[in-house]
């Protein structure tokens, strides 16, 4: 089983969205989404191209507030952008992985819980982040049930999407704090199988609470 779930990690690689930024012969920057979209630069998020926001989207907050736990005693620190990710070194620990857009890579002692962070020097919105993410998802396989919020963590407002998500005949839960910021947006994102949720989730969400923005 452990194997297993290491081969489907491959398989949850492809399903977070990456970018690349590029400019135009008219020298107008652009991103280039993984999916063959692109989308105009723009300084302010908020202005992001009309193509990339649904104007209906809404999203409640979380009225808790979130703090790394004070177990989490070691640090992963940004090297592409300013973050830190603190976790506890007796449930995680760090692991390669050939994959040039992601910055970390954990894995959990019993190699059956994983996080992958991805941080990306660009602006895009709230609604672009966590619709990209889902579009990349159901097409790896299917959403079966989404769900999402605004937390403050560690006195920084961001996006808790969770995900339900069939791969080849196997069920995965997707849990993963989306931020966007002034030219950056960092992904981290835990997961599991489905049947491993109730002994995982709480380690899970431990994680995720020692996400750090300066």
């Amino acid at each position: 089983m452990k194997k297993l779930l290491s081969v489907f990690f491959f398989l949850f690689c492809g399903i977070c969205y990456s970018q690349v930024t590029a400019v135009t012969e008219q020298g107008d920057s652009v991103y280039l989404w993984d999916d063959g979209t692109w989308q105009f630069v723009h300084a302010d998020s908020s202005e992001a191209d009309s193509a990339s926001y649904d104007e209906t989207f809404t999203i409640d907050t979380n009225s808790t507030q979130y703090t790394k736990s004070s177990n989490a005693l070691k640090a992963l620190k940004g090297q592409k952008v300013k973050y830190e990710l603190w976790y506890d070194a007796d449930k995680w620990s760090q692991a390669n992985i050939n994959r040039d857009d992601a910055e970390y890579y954990l894995k959990n002692d019993e190699n059956e819980a994983f996080c992958l962070v991805l941080p990306e020097r660009l602006t895009t919105t709230t609604y672009g982040l966590l619709d990209a993410a889902y579009q990349k998802a159901n097409s790896a396989g299917g959403v079966d049930s989404v769900s999402y919020e605004m937390r403050k963590v560690n006195n920084n407002y961001v996006a808790m999407m969770k995900m339900y998500v069939k791969i080849n005949d196997i069920h995965f839960l997707f849990m993963g704090y989306y931020y966007t910021g002034e030219e950056r947006t960092i992904q981290v994102i835990t997961f599991t199988t489905i049947n491993l949720v109730d002994e995982y989730i709480k380690d899970m969400e431990e994680l995720l609470n020692g996400f750090v923005v300066p």
